[in-house]
């Protein structure tokens, strides 16, 4: 299950940045010293602050990027079903820590998922 923790750092930075939610699966593992509930409980908070490191970076740059609310849940929705027109951009971001080209790719990806739904939405239309 650890091998699913593909960035390190992202757990250092929870430390870092005494995030109290890191804290308490520490203090849960100090407590019982169960080894697998450690680490899923560990996993679990990876995948959580992985998806909203993100989020909270298209947040912050959601007036540059012209974007609404609904497509940032949109975004957070790709990233939680690890869709793969924005997980490249993702893991791209977590090995180069270049935020400039991430924004760049999140209209792309947003663009691609219209084109994509009007693609269907015309499938079904003509099939009526």
């Amino acid at each position: 299950m650890l091998k699913e923790i593909k960035h390190m750092d992202l757990v250092f930075e929870m430390f870092d940045e005494e995030n109290i939610l890191i804290q308490s699966v520490f203090q849960i593992y100090e407590y019982n010293r169960d080894r697998q509930d450690f680490i899923e409980n560990l996993t679990l908070l990876y995948k959580y602050y992985y998806r909203i490191k993100i989020v909270k970076i298209i947040r912050e740059h959601k007036d540059e990027l012209d974007i609404t609310d609904t497509m940032i849940d949109f975004i957070n929705n790709l990233i939680k079903v690890k869709d793969n027109a924005i997980m490249g951009p993702v893991e791209l971001y977590y090995s180069t820590k270049d935020v400039k080209e991430l924004l760049e790719s999140i209209p792309l990806v947003l663009n691609s998922k219209r084109k994509r739904r009007a693609s269907n939405d015309l499938k079904i239309m003509t099939a009526i």
